[in-house]
């Protein structure tokens, strides 16, 4: 190959579901051989990724946070290697939820019956009946106190929708809400109001859910103030500082602005803001996706933490089921709006029944070496 010109592709697909992301692979797999004849022009490319799923012909040397370099090699001898100091520092070290709830031992926190949340689109002037997008459509399930609940599927399949209408960000237009037996889809907005004391969420995006003008204290703050609840100011300061400390933050950073922050200790402070009000369940809605991988790990393990420590309820929203394996007791896979299948996490994955669910399994990448090695040699 002519290496006097060459083409680097950057490949981040953390972000992306597991069957775009594996077509994303496929693509830039090919794009080589598919322009090689063209006349002076080599075609390279480079992958940079943040977990070694990778199907790359050559791992190249890694630089880790303290710009330190790892090392690389071709990928075939990086996998047959028995130590993989880098990889495994790398990948961090994912805590699986260990209390798992039995289904039907008490009565549930959240019950979700019929909901449905459709919007109304027209085309046209002259079209009278408008047509209705069913985002969410005919959804029941039921959550349990102390459980660890996964929603996962593709995008655009409703699972945002779904979580944002349980606490009525978005309005439902039919069904209904039942948390510890009170209908939240029929309440006023004051009622609803104190009732989001209890029900809260961290978001997917932990720099727009922040206020850029205000201090990451006033920030975590803010939500007792609303409520008014954490006692006289010097009791609610503190308080905010018992917060900080309790996501792996420090005190002297109560001043600092959401811009002086990296990605994962501004998602610690949305989910410090979250806890700021001691709620019994807490909607993570792709609280991990943008985050490397390593920074994943502790979120996530500071998440199993929290639900230890002070007994939250989850409703865990994502779309990279790795991640929905070692968080959930159960599984709640959604397809166009509705849920397809629901069952233990474990049962899930290694007994799937229904053909999307199945789908969704096939397409996540394999890591394991036996795995890229195969790649490899098909490729040769």
């Amino acid at each position: 190959m002519d290496e006097s010109v060459a083409q680097v592709a950057a490949t981040e697909n953390s972000e992306l579901d597991v069957e775009p992301s594996k077509n994303a692979i496929e693509t830039t797999k090919t794009f080589p051989v598919e322009h090689s004849n063209v006349p002076h022009l080599g075609n390279a490319i480079l992958g940079v990724e943040s977990a070694p799923t990778l199907e790359s012909g050559q791992l190249l040397p890694v630089t880790g946070s303290d710009s330190a370099v790892f090392g690389g090699g071709p990928t075939s001898e990086v996998a047959n290697k028995e130590e993989r100091t880098s990889s495994s520092s790398f990948n961090g070290t994912i805590e699986p939820s260990q209390d798992t709830v039995p289904v039907g031992s008490t009565a549930p926190l959240l019950q979700v019956e019929n909901l449905n949340v459709h919007f109304p689109i027209r085309k046209g002037f002259f079209n009278r009946k408008p047509e209705v997008v069913r985002a969410v459509d005919g959804v029941s399930f039921d959550i349990y106190p102390g459980e660890t609940v996964g929603l996962v599927g593709e995008s655009g399949c409703g699972k945002t929708t779904l979580g944002r209408a349980l606490l009525r960000l978005v309005e439902p237009t039919s069904g209904s809400i039942l948390f510890e037996g009170v209908d939240l889809a029929k309440l006023p907005a004051g009622e609803l109001r104190r009732r989001r004391r209890e029900f809260q969420m961290v978001f997917q995006d932990p720099y727009a859910a922040l206020n850029p003008m205000m201090t990451v204290g006033e920030a975590i703050l803010e939500p007792m103030r609303v409520h008014g609840v954490g006692g006289t100011k010097q009791q609610q300061k503190a308080r905010v500082l018992e917060l900080l400390r309790t996501v792996g933050l420090t005190e002297a950073q109560y001043q600092r602005y959401p811009h002086e922050f990296s990605g994962g200790q501004r998602q610690r402070i949305c989910i410090a803001r979250a806890l700021a009000l001691q709620p019994k369940c807490i909607i993570c809605d792709e609280s991990v996706s943008a985050l490397d991988v390593s920074v994943q790990a502790q979120v996530l393990n500071l998440l199993n933490d929290l639900k230890r420590e002070f007994n939250i309820t989850y409703l865990f929203i994502t779309h990279d089921l790795s991640v929905a394996r070692f968080m959930s007791d159960r599984l709640l896979v959604m397809r166009q709006g509705q849920i397809v299948e629901s069952g233990p996490a474990a049962d899930l994955y290694a007994h799937p029944q229904h053909e999307y669910t199945r789908q969704l399994l096939a397409a996540i990448p394999k890591d394991e070496p036996a795995d890229i090695r195969a790649a490899v040699a098909s490729r040769v």
